[in-house]
C-alpha cells in the first residue's frame, strides 16, 4: 500500500536529494534514471494480507520494508528480535541512500546468542507486495561473543517497476562467526541498491556469499573493517544479466589491525545488452601489519554487446602484507563448444553446460549444502530459460 500524498511529496524530495553527484567515484558506472523518473512513493505498513509460499525452517518476513511477525517463526532458539536499533553508523560512499534509509525505515534489530544453532539456516525473506513502491529494509545483527549462525537473506517482488533501498550493518564480536548468503531475485522492472556494512572484533569471521539475477538495475555494496586481531572477511558472488540489466558488486575491505585476513571472489555472465559492474578495494592502514588480501574478478561475455565495468584497487601503507588483485573477461572457448557439439550435444546445451560450469565453480566455496543446491537451481532456472530463447 502506498503511503499518503504529503509523504509522498516529503519523500520525493528526500529521494532527489539521495541521488550522487555526477562526478561521485562509486556512481560513475551506474545508471539511475529509473529513479528520477520512477514515480516511487514510499509504501505504508497496513499489515495487508499477502500470499506467502510456505517456508521450510525458520524464518523473518518482511513485507514492503517492515517486519511481519504473524509471517515469521514465532521464536527461533538463540535470535531476539527487537524493533530498535542501537546506536551505529553504517558507512556511505558518495551517495545519500544511506541517509534516505535512516528516514524511511522501520528498522529491526537481531542479536544472536550462543543459543543459536550453528548447523541451521535462518531465511530473511523480503518481499515487496505491488508496483510503483519504494521500501526501505533496515537491519542491525548483532552476533554476540562466540555465537555462530547462517542467514539466507532473499529478495523477490512483482513484474512492476519498485524500488528497494537497503542497509544492514552487521557486528561482530570476539570470536563471533556469521555466514550470509544473499539471492537478489527482483522482479525485472525494479530498482534494488542495498548497503551491508559489517564490523569484526577480534577472531570474528564472516562468510558473505551474493547471487544476483534480478531487477532492472542492482547494487550491491559491502563494506567490511576487520577491527580485532586475526579476524577474517571472505566475501563472494556471482551475478547473471540478460536483455538490458545492470548488475553491480561493489566491496571495500578496510585491514584496521594487523594479521587479519580476507577474500573477495565475484564472477559475473552477460548476455544481450547487459552491463556488469565489479568494484573492489582492499585497504589496509599504517598499522595492519601482517595482512593478507585477494580479490578476483572474472567475467563471461555472451555477447558482443554485453559490457563490464571492472575497477579493482589496492591501497596499502603496511609494507608487511601479501594482497593481490586480478580481473579477466572472457567469451565462451570455442574449441570447447566444437568438443561438445562433435559428440551430438547441441550448441545452446553445449553453452549451457559451459555457462554452469563457470558459475559452478563460485558456488562450491559456499559450504551449506541446502543454500549451494538452491542457488545452483537458480542458476539452472537461468540458463534454461536462455537455452529455451535459444531453441
Amino acid at each position: 500500500m502506498i503511503a499518503a500524498p504529503e509523504s509522498a511529496a516529503r519523500y520525493a524530495a528526500d529521494l532527489a536529494a539521495a541521488l550522487p553527484a555526477k562526478k561521485a567515484e562509486y556512481w560513475r558506472y551506474n545508471r539511475l534514471a529509473a529513479l528520477r523518473d520512477g514515480g516511487f512513493q514510499p509504501a505504508a505498513n497496513d499489515g495487508a494480507e499477502i500470499a506467502v509460499a510456505a517456508a521450510e525452517g525458520p524464518v523473518l518476513t518482511f513485507v514492503d520494508g517492515f517486519f511481519r511477525g504473524d509471517l515469521s517463526t514465532a521464536k527461533i532458539a538463540g535470535v531476539t528480535v527487537a524493533r530498535a536499533l542501537p546506536e551505529v553508523t553504517a558507512p556511505v560512499r558518495g551517495d545519500g541512500f544511506g541517509d534516505l534509509n535512516r528516514k524511511w525505515a522501520a528498522p529491526v534489530h537481531l542479536t544472536i546468542d550462543p543459543a543459536a544453532d550453528p548447523t541451521s539456516v535462518v531465511r530473511l525473506r523480503h518481499i515487496t507486495s505491488a508496483g510503483g513502491q519504494a521500501s526501505h529494509p533496515r537491519l542491525h545483527i548483532s552476533v554476540v561473543a562466540g555465537a555462530a549462525i547462517r542467514l539466507v537473506e532473499e529478495y523477490h517482488g512483482p513484474a512492476d517497476a519498485y524500488f528497494v533501498n537497503g542497509m544492514t550493518t552487521l557486528d561482530l564480536a570476539t570470536g563471533a562467526r556469521l555466514e550470509l548468503y544473499k539471492h537478489q531475485g527482483e522482479g525485472a522492472r525494479a530498482v534494488h541498491l542495498t548497503q551491508t556494512a559489517a564490523h569484526l572484533g577480534a577472531a570474528a569471521a564472516l562468510t558473505y556469499f551474493v547471487l544476483q539475477t534480478g531487477a532492472a538495475v542492482a547494487r550491491n555494496e559491502v563494506t567490511v573493517t576487520l577491527a580485532g586481531a586475526a579476524a577474517a572477511a571472505d566475501l563472494g558472488g556471482a551475478y547473471l544479466a540478460r536483455g538490458h540489466q545492470q548488475l553491480d558488486n561493489t566491496v571495500l575491505v578496510d585491514h584496521a589491525v594487523a594479521d587479519c585476513r580476507s577474500a573477495q571472489i565475484f564472477r559475473g555472465v552477460l548476455d544481450d545488452q547487459a552491463h556488469g559492474i565489479f568494484q573492489g578495494k582492499i585497504a589496509v592502514r599504517r598499522d595492519a601489519q601482517r595482512s593478507a588480501g585477494e580479490q578476483l574478478s572474472r567475467a563471461l561475455l555472451l555477447s558482443r554487446r554485453a559490457e563490464v565495468s571492472t575497477k579493482p584497487e589496492l591501497e596499502i601503507l603496511a609494507d608487511d602484507v601479501q594482497c593481490s588483485h586480478g580481473a579477466t573477461i572472457g567469451e565462451l572457448d570455442e574449441s570447447q563448444i566444437f568438443y561438445l557439439r562433435a559428440r551430438g550435444i547441441p550448441l545452446a546445451m553445449a553453452r549451457a553446460l559451459l555457462i554452469n560450469a563457470f558459475v559452478t565453480e563460485t558456488l562450491e566455496t559456499i559450504d551449506v549444502p541446502a543454500v549451494r543446491d538452491a542457488f545452483g537451481a537458480v542458476v539452472g532456472d537461468w540458463l534454461a530459460t536462455a537455452e529455451g530463447a535459444a531453441a
